[in-house]
């Protein structure tokens, strides 16, 4: 049985081993069997190929123990408690590694406290260049809170959706929850910035949707307003927009001025009367 207290480990992930650095720490172990009983800071946690950048991490604390039993081993994380500037919360999950499909793993996390302006950080890559991009240059602040994430299932069938890329229960299931508020949102280059925004956020599957509930834009108020990717990981994303406002009718004028969609209807316009004049 080796028992000793542990300081500064690391370890470099590679493939789809996590990494981590400055961990510490009580370790007590055997060729079977051990637990690690977390107590850090200034740490940073390093999910290669799940997130983009390793996240830096002020105060971890919790525990890890494992079992080894013919050629399989099961891993427990016993509500690991994080922080950071970013965010903080608990994650509890489990872990069964037995050479089938990557793996299968269960794991829940509740964080509070969230920095929307920091959330590029959170964003798995498996939503594809063209939706990271758009998420990161279109949430340009607010703060979340009721952070809920579910991963469960076989990690080689994340994130668990049918040939239809529907959310696929037999596989498992990928699910975040949050409610976002004060939000500054920019739905494209061109488009009005949206102010005091509050919405639901849920991905699930290699869906994302947006529901919000208050906001402004230029001179006008959301009643309601939904906002859906069917596909994140898609070469050219669908960004579907239903809204409703209210507002005095000058100000939904100049919300129609001030959008890429007047620009789009002008140059019809343009290209029409040259058709006219050429025939």
């Amino acid at each position: 049985m080796l028992k000793q207290n542990s300081g500064n480990l690391s370890i470099q992930a590679q493939n789809n081993i996590p990494g981590f650095n400055n961990l510490s720490g009580e370790l007590n172990a055997n060729q079977k069997a051990g637990d690690l009983t977390i107590n850090s800071i200034n740490s940073k946690l390093d999910l290669k190929g799940i997130l983009r950048w390793p996240t830096p991490i002020d105060r971890l604390d919790g525990k890890i123990s494992w079992n080894i039993k013919n050629k399989v081993t099961e891993i427990d994380v016993d509500t690991l408690s994080i922080s950071n500037p970013h965010l903080s919360g608990t994650v509890n999950a489990s872990y069964i590694m037995d050479g089938n499909k990557g793996g299968y793993l269960n794991l829940t996390g509740k964080f509070d406290k969230g920095n929307a302006k920091y959330a590029l950080f959170y964003y798995p890559v498996m939503l594809g260049e063209t939706t990271l991009h758009w998420l990161d240059t279109s949430i340009l602040a607010g703060h979340a809170e009721n952070i809920n994430l579910v991963v469960k299932g076989r990690l080689a069938d994340f994130p668990f959706v049918d040939k239809k890329n529907n959310p696929d229960p037999k596989q498992g299931l990928f699910k975040v929850t949050a409610r976002l508020n004060d939000v500054l949102l920019e739905y494209g280059t061109g488009w009005p910035v949206i102010n005091n925004l509050g919405l639901n956020l849920l991905f699930e599957g290699k869906r994302m949707e947006l529901n919000a509930d208050t906001g402004r834009i230029l001179g006008n108020r959301i009643i309601k307003s939904k906002t859906t990717i069917p596909q994140l990981d898609a070469d050219y994303p669908m960004l579907n927009i239903e809204s409703e406002l209210t507002g005095p009718v000058n100000e939904g004028v100049n919300f129609v001025n001030k959008s890429p969609y007047w620009k789009l209807h002008r140059d019809l316009l343009k290209t029409s009367r040259l058709m006219a004049l050429v025939n």
